[in-house]
């Protein structure tokens, strides 16, 4: 007897709703409950929100930080 399969094709219509409705389920992290920020100085108050999603919500954009370059320490003690 064949083993009967959960998988069944979709519509692109079933589909394109069921991405939505993936996509549009966002969780966004909750910090500690104290609202001291973070490092980064990210708390309740003020929380990280990527970009991507800030232009969903129509919120001004953060700026992009350079990319941090590593090793600075290393090369220090290379070459003392």
């Amino acid at each position: 007897m064949p083993r009967r399969s959960n998988v069944r094709d979709v519509s692109f219509q079933e589909y394109e709703a069921l991405e939505v409705e993936v996509r549009s389920n966002v969780a966004i992290h909750v910090y500690r409950e104290s609202d001291i920020p973070n490092r980064h100085g990210h708390c309740n108050s003020n929380p990280y929100i990527p970009n991507e999603l800030r232009v969903r919500l129509g919120m001004a954009l953060l700026k992009e930080q350079q990319p941090r370059r590593g090793g600075s320490r290393l090369k220090a003690a290379l070459n003392t």
